[in-house]
């Protein structure tokens, strides 16, 4: 067999149209049933086997590979727990380990991107008419946070935790980053991934609702009970749907202006973002977070007036009358107290004199709890137990210290620039996908003023998904790409 017909048969890249949709969904089921197999393992023998099936599974379809680690992200509080006998002497624990699915994915990704390469050095390539996004410059973005997060290990007190948060949210995630700009290569691509967001924005609102009402599992408090699911937090729900409900509604927006054209595959597009956004309101409505309604409203009219300035300065003012009206519909103890407000000041303030006190070095990543109680005003005493300071300038200065500031200023002005290049692109969907990107980083600018912003798994994931697709969108310039969602 020649070279190009064995690369043709082993490089299956995506194909099109309702065949392509099938093959798809048919690799997709068998990595997620692989992928079960593993998680319900009941022994490392069977976890073995699932894991090697799965590694040829994602060498076969890299990118379903990686979509599929997006899928899993915001599940990291369910891992796989490996007992203390093999894998823990290997490891030089005593203690089981636990692996999150998602982390689990991008490793065997990593494996599989490195034997496509070992076995056709040319496969970063071939087949594609798009070069590696920017080449050695595409790795700047996650080197240099790697690099800060590295130096602030040096400075950090409780080390265990800054090294796991370390491996979780800044090399894992800049992994993903660095596997997606190898493998995704067209807007085609690129609007799958969103469209497997989507998909997972509306499987986590639905089983949120689900989860809400029947289960009955919530957090009580300011009159209201607030909506939990697979989060810890009502917070993390809301910040996690913030970032996703934008996407979706760009999505809904892109292809009802394009009425019926476009066939199968666009009304599938418009029935998943339209299911999405009422499944993801629906919970992001009970996380009753206000600063989340700041962030998502934010991103939405950031996307409206791209997309249609008239229509999208018309909505903001129905959409302010919207939220003044769900508002009003929320308890007035919970819409009307100042204690959630004046809690977040005095978290400020004890951030602030910390940072003063640490102003070059910070405190280490995941440090806050740790450090919190010695700088707690008075009247915080009601949350004593508080694990970041709410702000993102601030968690990035008290993280990763003074150069922490710099490398979250200059990974944004990167953004922005790519965001740029993007839509000058004189193709549509390009277009739309690039405003579909940058309304989920304005929801995590605007949120992350006053909440949590990278330093969560899922978040950080979505923060380089979100960039790997607009470094890819960056690069492309030419109507070739014209590609139907």
């Amino acid at each position: 067999m020649s070279s190009g017909a064995r690369r043709a048969s082993l490089n299956i890249n995506p194909p099109a149209r309702a065949d392509g949709i099938r093959a798809d969904a048919l690799a997709l089921t068998m990595m997620t049933a692989a992928l079960a197999a593993y998680h319900w393992a009941p022994n490392i023998g069977i976890a073995g086997v699932a894991t090697v099936a799965l590694l040829f599974l994602i060498w076969r379809r890299l990118d379903l590979g990686l979509t599929l680690v997006l899928l899993c992200s915001p599940f990291f509080r369910f891992p796989k727990i490996l007992d203390a006998g093999l894998v823990g002497t290997l490891a030089g624990r005593s203690a089981a380990l636990e692996v999150s699915l998602a982390e689990y994915l991008l490793l065997l990704c990593a494996g599989a991107w490195l034997i496509r390469r070992w076995r056709r050095p040319d496969d970063a390539t071939a087949g594609t008419t798009v070069p590696a996004p920017l080449g050695w410059i595409g790795c700047l973005p996650p080197a240099v946070l790697i690099l800060a997060a590295a130096i602030s290990l040096i400075f950090t007190e409780n080390r265990w935790v800054a090294f796991r948060e370390f491996r979780l949210v800044v090399v894992e995630p800049a992994l993903y980053y660095l596997l997606l700009v190898r493998t995704v290569r067209s807007p085609q691509e690129v609007m799958r991934l969103l469209v497997a967001l989507t998909a997972l924005g509306a499987a986590v609102g639905t089983y949120a609702l689900y989860h809400y009402f029947f289960v009955g599992v919530v957090e009580r408090t300011g009159g209201v009970e607030r909506i939990l699911a697979v989060y810890h937090s009502p917070n993390a729900l809301a910040l996690f749907l913030g970032r996703v409900l934008p996407v979706a509604f760009v999505l809904l927006w892109a292809t009802l202006a394009a009425g019926e054209k476009g066939g199968r595959r666009r009304w599938l597009t418009r029935t998943l973002a339209a299911a999405a956004i009422a499944a993801m309101a629906g919970a992001f409505y009970f996380t009753y977070s206000r600063g989340a309604f700041l962030g998502m409203g934010a991103g939405v009219l950031f996307a409206l007036l791209f997309l249609n300035r008239r229509a999208g300065l018309a909505a903001a003012g129905l959409g302010v009358a919207a939220v003044i009206a769900l508002l009003l519909a929320v308890p007035s103890e919970r819409l009307l107290s100042a204690t959630p407000v004046l809690q977040r000041t005095y978290v400020w303030e004890a951030a602030l004199r910390m940072a003063f006190d640490n102003p070059i070095t910070g405190i280490g990543m995941d440090n806050f709890l740790y450090r919190y109680p010695r700088y707690m005003l008075a009247q915080a005493a009601l949350e004593p137990n508080i694990s970041h300071p709410h702000n993102l300038v601030l968690d990035h200065w008290l993280s990763l210290g003074a150069i922490g500031v710099g490398v979250g200023v200059g990974l944004q002005l990167v953004f922005w620039r790519w965001f740029a290049a993007a839509i000058a692109a004189k193709v549509l969907y390009v277009r739309i996908a690039a405003v579909a990107l940058a309304a989920g980083m304005v929801d995590f600018l605007v949120h992350g003023l006053i909440d949590n912003s990278y330093f969560l798994i899922d978040l950080a994931f979505l923060f380089w998904l979100s960039f790997g697709l607009m470094a890819v969108l960056s690069r492309v310039q030419t109507p070739v790409f014209e590609a139907k969602p």
